[in-house]
């Protein structure tokens, strides 16, 4: 009941795209495709583009284990421009900063969200620190 109670909150405070999953420290994003890593990890620890993607590789979260680091173009659905962070109020851990994204170009160009502005931005360079968001695909 209380599961329900807080899906149903979540519901009507932030849209029906996002429901917390508090227990498992996640967001699902609906109609449920994406699930979100929302642990107070996300905005502890920054870290270079490939321990990211290693530490996304790694990652066990809600008894899950495929996490993945997401692409630009899912990193913009969460943005809220109207909040600082640029982030949709369901995510309760967020650093006002750099979130990596997978894209990765050439000459170790690689790209990020900055949840201060909502943008993307690139850099050169794969020793650069930002904040990591593991998301999975569910399935």
């Amino acid at each position: 009941m209380k599961i329900l109670a807080s899906i149903l909150l979540s519901m009507s405070l932030f849209g029906s795209d996002f429901v917390s999953e508090r227990q498992s420290q996640t967001v699902i994003q609906n109609p449920e495709t994406l699930m979100w890593q929302d642990d107070e990890q996300v905005s502890e620890q920054k870290m270079s583009y490939k321990s990211a993607l290693s530490y996304c590789e790694s990652l066990g979260l809600g008894d899950m284990t495929d996490w993945r680091m997401p692409t630009q173009q899912e990193l913009f659905h969460i943005i809220d421009n109207e909040r600082t962070p640029t982030i949709f109020p369901v995510f309760a851990h967020t650093a006002t900063d750099c979130y990596w994204a997978t894209q990765k170009e050439q000459n170790n160009r690689v790209s990020f969200i900055d949840f201060a502005t909502g943008k993307s931005m690139h850099v050169i360079g794969l020793d650069y620190s930002c904040f990591i968001r593991c998301v999975r695909k569910i399935k």
